[in-house]
């Protein structure tokens, strides 16, 4: 078992988002007396990170480049942009909500020269049992990232090296509303 803790530091950004449901189905079952709902909605994303503007300060020293600690500017980083996609269909029966969701993603990370490039797939379902108060939601999610050639910026002046990335993750979430 891992226990994770994250801390995100102060930073502007600026962005916008738009968010598009696209339809709702409804069915019903053999009877035609209960109506099973179906309910669609995808969303998608655009961003840029000026990776360009990024350096820190140590002490009285110059702005420093933080992938390879030279002056700021001498080894300049470029802009990153990422786009996200992912759709959510959401089964509502008459005790139950079911959601299937998935995504797809294309992301640049910073590196020297020019971005890493990472993809990504997500997927995840779930299910709610009971009604408000004492609802329980059982929740499970996979996010996966995959790269090549990538990180030459971690280990500079090295010539012939090509590093590949997998990353794969497993999200499970018990929520009890009560």
């Amino acid at each position: 078992m891992n226990l994770a803790f994250t801390l995100d530091m102060p930073w502007t950004a600026y962005a916008t988002q738009t968010k598009t449901v696209k339809n709702t189905i409804t069915t019903y079952d053999s009877s035609h007396s209960t109506a099973l709902n179906v309910t669609e909605s995808s969303s998608m994303d655009i961003s840029m990170t000026q990776w360009s503007d990024f350096s820190y300060k140590a002490g009285e020293d110059d702005l420093l480049n933080p992938l390879d600690g030279s002056t700021h500017g001498e080894h300049p980083i470029s802009d990153c942009w990422a786009v996200r996609y992912g759709m959510e269909y959401l089964l509502v029966l008459t005790k139950t909500e079911v959601p299937f969701r998935g995504g797809l993603s294309w992301e640049q990370r910073p590196a020297i020269g020019k971005p890493d490039q990472f993809w990504g797939i997500s997927l995840g379902t779930g299910i709610s049992i009971g009604r408000d108060p004492g609802k329980l939601i059982l929740d499970v999610a996979y996010n996966g990232s995959f790269a090549t050639d990538v990180f030459a910026s971690l280990v500079p002046d090295q010539t012939g090296l090509s590093t590949d990335a997998q990353e794969h993750q497993l999200f499970m979430s018990c929520i009890w509303h009560f």
